[in-house]
């Protein structure tokens, strides 16, 4: 292929790699952005802490629920929306910005949802490990109405994104605009895509390289919970 690469092309080729010739997090960005895709056998979602970088079962964490300093400290009411952790059920703040959510269950399956589907699911199915509660920017192919920025509004984006059954993080590396972002969301031709916080000093990340070392993009200033990828 000659000339420049977009990154929507880039990140077509990564997801058709072969997992045996990676081991933790492939990566791929361009100037403005990135694609993360973390290789990993079960997610959890951290309340409270992230986990370490130290923690070598620990693939990739990033802030997931919204947070909102509704208590001082930690509390589950300061997570935006039902969650559930570790199998357990917690009520977390209400969000007019949480149109759905994931749901990881038991065995693994990923699940999203609309908000009503979500509420429902959760609050009644035992069967379900991990679900965060969160504002869907594409569901089922669909671009969904409800986005807690403006077209104009400039800032960093990072969503989680499924397709056809792959999950990886598609984020800015730079603030730009929302039209600017959903531009290039839309060629990576996405099943599904759930925003991640990004809130100022909400924004806790990191994950391990090929090599084994953990990469910290932005250190720890506050946050309530973040989604976490694990290999066992």
């Amino acid at each position: 292929m000659t000339g420049k690469r977009t990154l929507a092309v880039i990140a077509t080729i990564m997801m058709i790699w072969t997992e045996a010739a990676a081991q933790y997090t492939m990566c791929t960005e361009s100037d403005s952005f990135a694609v993360r895709k973390p290789l990993f056998s079960k997610i959890e979602l951290a309340v409270e802490n992230a986990p370490d970088t130290a923690s070598k079962k620990v693939v990739m964490c990033a802030p997931a629920a919204f947070t909102g300093l509704i208590r001082p400290g930690f509390d589950h009411i300061n997570i935006a929306g039902w969650h559930v952790a570790g199998d357990s059920l917690h009520k977390g703040f209400p969000c007019r910005n949480n149109t759905g959510g994931m749901i990881c269950r038991k065995d693994g399956k990923i699940e999203f949802h609309d908000k009503t589907s979500y509420d429902s699911i959760v609050a009644a199915d035992s069967d379900i490990h991990t679900a965060i509660c969160q504002c869907m920017v594409i569901l089922n192919g669909k671009e969904q109405e409800k986005f807690p920025r403006e077209e104009d509004w400039v800032a960093s984006y990072r969503v989680l994104c499924e397709r056809k059954g792959e999950l990886f993080l598609f984020e800015t590396r730079c603030a730009m605009t929302r039209r600017r972002f959903m531009e290039e969301l839309r060629k990576l031709d996405v099943d599904n895509a759930m925003y991640m916080e990004m809130g100022q000093d909400y924004n806790h990340t990191w994950w391990r390289n090929q090599d084994g070392k953990a990469t910290v993009q932005y250190e720890k200033v506050n946050g309530s919970n973040w989604i976490v990828f694990e290999k066992e």
